[in-house]
C-alpha cells in the first residue's frame, strides 16, 4: 500500500497526539504530563446552586450532566535536576486516566531519569502513579518530597476510620505508596523550603492539611504551581467559594483559593495546576468580585 493512501493516512490519524506540552520559566523548563480525567458526578461540588453550575457550564461549553476532572503531572527540568511533580492515577488508572506512562515516553522522558519525585498531597490522582504496575517505585532513582503533614494524616489510623467510606482505601494507597521510598524521603515542614535552586515550597493547606505547591524563579521570571487550589475552572474561577467534597477543611480551602487568585491576579504571574484544562498553563484576570482563566497561548520556543 502507498504510503499517500488515504485509508493508510486516516488510519495514523485516529486517536489524540500524545499529552505533553512544555513552558519555560527562565532556563527551567516545565513539561505537562497529562494522566488524562475522571469523570464525576455535580455532587462533589457540594456548595454549587444546580441552576448557577448549569449557567456557567453552557456559558463555558463544558458538560451539563458531570464534571470532568482534569489530571495533570509535571516535570521540571532545571539546569541540575529534574523533578516529577505529582504522578496522577498510573497503573490504577482505568478508562480515561492512568496515561501518565506513555506520555513520558512519548516525551522522552525515562522515569530512572527522575531524581526528585514531588508530592503536593496525598489524594490517589496524585500518588497512585508512584508505584509501578509491580508495586515497585515507579521512578527508581527518585528522593521522594512530601510535607509531614501529609505523613502525618494519611497514616493516622483514627482518621482513616472517620473518612467517608469511599475514601477509606485512599489512606492504604497512600501509605503503599510513600513506602517503596522508604529510606529516601524528605519531610517538608516549612513554608518557602528549597527543593532544588529555584524551586520552593507553598503551603497551601485546606484542600488536605499539608497540600502544598510550587513557587519556580529563575533569571527574573517566576511562576506558581498551585496544585489543587481549582478543580473545575469553569465553575471555581466566577465562584471561588464553592468547594469540592473531598477538601479536609472547607473553610481553609475556600479562603486559600481566594488568597492565591487575588495574588497571582494582581501580580500577572503565569500559573499551573492539576485540574486545569490540559497542558495547565496561563494567567488568571479578576472580573468583578469573581476571576477568569486565561489558557496560555501555544508556546513555539519551548
Amino acid at each position: 500500500m502507498a504510503a499517500s493512501d488515504p485509508a493508510q493516512i486516516l488510519r495514523t490519524a485516529e486517536g489524540q497526539v500524545p499529552g505533553v506540552h512544555r513552558w519555560r520559566v527562565g532556563a527551567i523548563t516545565i513539561t505537562a504530563i497529562a494522566d488524562g480525567y475522571a469523570p464525576l458526578p455535580m455532587a462533589v461540588v457540594p456548595q454549587a446552586d444546580p441552576a448557577v453550575a448549569t449557567e456557567l457550564a453552557r456559558k463555558f461549553y463544558a458538560p451539563e450532566d458531570h464534571l470532568q476532572c482534569v489530571i495533570n503531572t509535571f516535570v521540571i527540568q532545571t539546569p541540575t535536576r529534574r523533578i516529577m511533580v505529582d504522578t496522577g492515577f498510573g497503573a490504577l488508572g482505568a478508562g480515561h486516566s492512568g496515561k501518565i506512562w506513555e506520555n513520558l515516553r512519548a516525551a522522552g522522558i525515562d522515569p530512572g531519569s527522575i531524581d526528585v519525585l514531588y508530592i503536593t498531597h496525598g489524594h490517589p490522582d496524585h500518588t497512585s502513579g508512584m508505584l509501578a504496575i509491580d508495586g515497585s517505585a515507579g521512578f527508581p532513582n527518585a528522593e521522594l518530597f512530601i510535607h509531614q503533614n501529609e505523613v502525618a494524616y494519611w497514616g493516622d489510623e483514627a482518621q482513616a476510620s472517620r473518612a467517608p467510606e469511599e475514601q477509606k482505601s485512599w489512606f492504604d494507597i497512600f501509605r503503599r505508596s510513600v513506602a517503596a521510598y522508604r529510606g529516601r524521603t524528605t519531610l517538608i515542614d516549612r513554608d518557602g523550603l528549597e527543593i532544588v535552586p529555584g524551586l520552593r515550597v507553598r503551603e497551601l493547606f485546606g484542600h488536605t492539611p499539608g497540600h502544598s505547591g510550587l513557587h519556580i524563579a529563575d533569571g527574573g521570571e517566576q511562576h506558581l504551581f498551585w496544585t489543587d487550589i481549582v478543580h473545575f475552572q469553569h465553575l471555581q474561577f466566577p465562584r471561588p467559594d464553592w468547594g469540592v467534597g473531598f477538601d479536609a477543611d472547607p473553610a481553609q480551602a475556600i479562603k486559600v483559593r481566594s488568597a492565591m487568585l487575588d495574588e497571582v491576579s494582581t501580580d500577572r504571574m503565569t500559573i499551573s495546576g492539576t485540574h486545569l484544562v490540559f497542558p495547565g498553563f496561563g494567567h488568571v484576570r479578576r472580573e468583578g468580585d469573581a476571576y477568569a482563566f486565561e489558557a496560555a497561548r501555544w508556546n513555539y520556543e519551548s
